[in-house]
């Protein structure tokens, strides 16, 4: 969750043209767009591929489907 969390942040930073978060610039603001995108992206690689690998009962494909609702719930959001 705090991967996707974060991931979501740092891509609606870039989004809204926020030049600071907390006090401190912006990942795009510091790094550049891009590179602020493609860390966003690598965190929610990372989430789904946390899930899949799930050994756990709550994780693996069921696990990966809910995260995949939830993020179509907060890019219809966001838009």
């Amino acid at each position: 969750v705090e991967l996707v969390h974060v991931f979501s942040l740092l891509h609606d930073d870039v989004m809204d043209g926020d030049a600071v978060r907390r006090q401190r610039p912006t990942v795009w603001r510091a790094y550049g767009t891009g590179p602020a995108v493609l860390a966003g992206d690598a965190l929610f690689a990372l989430a789904v591929e946390t899930l899949a690998c799930s050994e756990r009962p709550a994780g693996g494909g069921r696990a990966v489907r809910l995260l995949s609702g939830a993020l179509g719930d907060l890019v219809r959001g966001q838009a």
